[in-house]
């Protein structure tokens, strides 16, 4: 599975209002069920603060990839937000997150949630991928640079 069909072109937020991780949390997740494409936002939610108890979910400098996986949930559904001004997601550094990859899927098929995981990070892990989506101004401009940089590493 690409991640340009998990992050496709309407799950994507370039303006994010938060400034926490609980209010990025609630911000990432009402966008997706104000979509559609989830039905039960409050299992969701609480999924993702059970996965957050374990380890915090920082990938990167200023990136962070919340995810979860639920029982029967049957899809993968993913959702990335931009912060211009930066989310206080408890860094150890004290550094703002810029961009949240929000991922929940089924908690049966955990190889593909790997699967997913490592994709994600090696995209976040790209030269340049911060800079480059920060400069995005629309949410085309997010899923092009996806696109593109998933057909780089298939090189």
């Amino acid at each position: 599975m690409l991640l340009s069909e998990i992050f496709s072109l309407d799950h994507i937020k370039i303006d994010l209002t938060s400034r926490t991780k609980t209010e990025l949390f609630h911000e990432m997740v009402n966008f997706l069920a104000d979509s559609d494409a989830i039905s039960e936002p409050d299992r969701v939610m609480d999924a993702l603060w059970q996965r957050e108890s374990v380890m915090s979910t920082l990938v990167a400098p200023h990136i962070a990839l919340p995810h979860a996986s639920l029982w029967l949930f049957k899809r993968t559904v993913g959702a990335i937000g931009i912060s211009k001004t930066g989310i206080d997601y408890g860094a150890p550094d004290g550094k703002p997150v810029h961009v949240a990859m929000l991922l929940i899927d089924d908690r049966y098929d955990s190889d593909k949630h790997l699967a997913i995981l490592r994709k994600s990070a090696r995209l976040v892990g790209s030269p340049n991928f911060l800079s480059k989506i920060m400069n995005c101004t629309q949410p085309q401009d997010v899923f092009d640079l996806i696109v593109q940089m998933e057909e780089m590493q298939r090189l």
